[in-house]
């Protein structure tokens, strides 16, 4: 179980990392997309989510795709908020 959340997790990671680079965006980012996101998809958003959401500030997104992960199981939930905060 653990192996399979692990390869799940390294999976969106690797996706978030290029995904930015294929699709570059503005060079602002905006955690606060990041957040609605998250808040549409029914996800209730505290400290922590919002912490990770607003790592995409220095344009960090396998911060964010990390810290979310050890909050959220969907991963492609995960990815696109990140990737939100990125301003795609």
């Amino acid at each position: 179980m653990k192996a399979r959340r692990f390869l799940a997790v390294l999976s969106v990671v690797a996706a978030a990392g290029v995904m930015p680079v294929v699709t570059a965006g503005p060079a602002q980012a905006d955690p606060f997309d990041c957040v609605e996101y998250l808040k549409d998809q029914g996800y209730r958003v505290g400290p922590r989510v919002t912490q990770a959401c607003g790592y995409n500030r220095v344009a960090n997104n396998w911060k964010c795709v990390g810290q979310l992960s050890l909050l959220i199981t969907n991963t492609r939930h995960i990815s696109t908020a990140c990737n939100k905060a990125l301003g795609d």
